[in-house]
């Protein structure tokens, strides 16, 4: 089970191999990000969200996240996690992660309407 991220500090929590991380877009990881990819935040924030995203914007993302999230992790460690996750979950963490920094409130309601889906498609339990 992943650990309960702290939404009043913008963390993505999840778990990889049996440890727990954080990712959290602080402002120094934000600005970091948007100078690696040499883009605006918001324009990244777009290309994700109209699936417009590289693969290279996804491990920057989520190689920002750790780092503000107090993780010690090179590029290169970064790189192995994201091809361990698979693209498709490293690009929903990025893409939830950088939901949460640029827009808290609506991410808010988004990850509730999320978890409750997930929760009515749940197999239900043997009793």
């Amino acid at each position: 089970m992943p650990p309960l991220a702290n939404r009043a500090r913008a963390d993505v929590a999840f778990s990889h191999n049996g440890k727990d991380y954080t990712l959290r877009l602080d402002f120094d990881a934000l600005e970091k990000l948007s100078g690696a990819l040499s883009r605006s935040i918001f324009t990244i924030a777009a290309s994700i969200a109209e699936g417009g995203c590289k693969p290279g914007e996804v491990l920057a993302i989520i190689h920002a996240g750790l780092g503000g999230g107090g993780h010690d992790v090179s590029e290169a460690d970064a790189k192995a996690m994201v091809l361990e996750l698979g693209l498709l979950r490293a690009f929903k963490l990025a893409a939830d992660v950088l939901l949460v920094a640029l827009a808290p409130a609506k991410a808010q309601e988004y990850l509730t309407e999320e978890a409750a889906a997930a929760t009515k498609d749940a197999p239900a339990g043997n009793g």
